[in-house]
């Protein structure tokens, strides 16, 4: 019995210790496969840096922001958006607001009124034009305002964030192509070892995915810069002619009703007034008995 119990032991030992291998071995081929792609990879980085720079002249994305007062809102928005038009640009937000301050009336007929409504216009637009056609479009904006409040130019240089993005492709290219290397000259798989390797390729090619992504999105925003305008008229007014609201009065009796009312009412008051007289009679005859006493007394 201990022969067979110590056995088992023994059994279980080697078990542990032969998976525990083989994710080294895993985790050694997944290592192997990232150094390797990092060293062919320095080879090439100064030639990739190189070609970055040549090919990605502009690496600029440019940005502006206006603010201005104009004679006519709607007109100008709708100036705007044919300067777009004709750049090749696209709006890619519009809003026009317009806030109601307060409101008048005043009668001006027998049945007719004038309301005049106080007012603020603004309009906030976002546009997309070309790179190249940036500049010109600014100033042709610029010259529809009647005063300039603010006008603000940004320049974010994306250079290095490109070139990143690029590196960890190939990165992962090189990556992918060694594993596959590397899996076509073994003749069995293990497979925890391809589970672990599969786990990593997966991994990496998220990182390469996302840089694709982030490429494409500086890409356009250097393509197509964005300008931001807000623009406002002077409060204004407008009048127009409404029906004139008469005063209901409520409903008053003819005088001959009042005044049959009134009387009707004084005969009530007169009703009252003999109730309560009756009502108090003992008090009377007491007053008077004691008006008498009083009054003998005295002549005595």
């Amino acid at each position: 019995m201990k022969i067979n119990f110590v056995s088992a032991i023994i059994s279980v030992a080697l078990f542990t210790s032969i998976c525990a291998c083989s994710k080294q071995e895993g985790h050694a081929e997944y290592e192997s496969a990232d150094s390797t792609a990092s060293s062919s990879l320095s080879v090439e980085e100064s030639d990739s840096t190189q070609t970055v720079s040549q090919s990605n002249d502009n690496t600029i994305i440019r940005t502006a922001d206006l603010r201005f007062r104009v004679k006519n809102v709607k007109v100008v928005s709708e100036q705007i958006e044919d300067l777009v038009a004709q750049n090749k640009g696209f709006i890619s937000y519009s809003n026009h607001d317009v806030n109601i301050n307060r409101q008048e009336v005043t009668q001006i007929s027998a049945d007719s009124s004038n309301e005049r409504t106080y007012f603020s216009e603004s309009s906030t637009i976002t546009l997309k034009v070309p790179n190249k056609s940036l500049d010109n479009t600014l100033r042709r904006i610029a010259s529809m305002a009647e005063f300039l409040n603010s006008k603000t130019l940004k320049a974010e240089d994306v250079y290095l964030e490109l070139l990143s993005n690029q590196l960890k492709i190939k990165r992962n290219t090189t990556f992918q192509n060694n594993v596959n290397t590397a899996n076509k000259s073994k003749k069995t798989f293990d497979i925890e070892k391809v589970a672990i390797i599969e786990d990593y390729k997966l991994d990496k090619q998220t990182i390469a995915d996302e840089a694709v992504v982030s490429n494409l999105s500086l890409n356009q925003k250097i393509a197509f810069s964005t300008i931001t305008i807000e623009i406002y008229q002077r409060d204004g007014f407008t009048d127009s002619k409404i029906a004139f609201d008469k005063v209901l009065k409520p409903y008053e009796e003819p005088f001959y009703l009042q005044l049959w009312n009134s009387v009707a009412f004084g005969v009530v008051i007169l009703e009252n007034i003999i109730l309560a007289i009756a009502k108090l009679w003992a008090l009377i005859v007491i007053g008077i008995i004691a008006y008498f006493v009083y009054k003998n007394r005295i002549k005595s």
